[in-house]
């Protein structure tokens, strides 16, 4: 049964914080040309026009080292899902006694931080990449960056409820 108050909370926070960033990364939504009318994000760009969508990695393919550094951001960005996905696997074992060690909850609390950091290199960069193609970011991509803040703070609750003793954080 788990019975950790501090490091169940970190879970609820690290699926809020998994949704978040799944849906800013995912929506088409994290930059707006409108000169161009076009809207892109991670994964996806779609003109107002016509109302069609292309691959980030088509639509950017006339620019060279901006559709490299989106590529390299798409990239970063999957494996912050998995990192957050692992996290929230990692953490349901420890706080539900399948492991009794506190390795497993520093493992988690570890595994929590570098996904966020390496969450908001991503995230950075494709932010940087975006507005040097004069882009202006949008909802999606403060979305992206709440849900990767969300996910450190996670980590943070995690190392919180480890710490706390065991009679504290029943």
């Amino acid at each position: 049964m788990c019975n950790r108050r501090m490091s169940t909370f970190s879970v609820f926070v690290g699926v809020i914080a998994l949704v978040l960033f799944i849906v800013g990364i995912a929506t088409p939504y994290m930059g707006i040309k409108t000169s161009d009318n076009v809207n892109t994000g991670m994964y996806q760009s779609c003109t107002q026009y016509n109302r069609t969508c292309y691959d980030t990695y088509t639509y950017f393919a006339k620019f060279g080292t901006e559709k490299t550094r989106i590529i390299i951001s798409a990239v970063m960005a999957a494996f912050t899902v998995v990192g957050m996905i692992i996290f929230l696997g990692m953490a349901l074992f420890y706080l539900c006694g399948l492991f009794e060690e506190n390795s497993l909850a520093v493992l988690a609390v570890v595994v929590s931080f570098s996904t966020g950091v390496i969450g908001l290199a991503s995230l950075i960069l494709h932010g940087v990449t975006l507005t040097s193609l004069s882009y202006t970011l949008s909802w999606s991509f403060g979305i992206a960056i709440t849900g990767d803040i969300i996910q450190i703070i996670a980590g943070i609750f995690m190392l919180l409820g480890k710490m706390a003793p065991k009679d504290l954080s029943v």
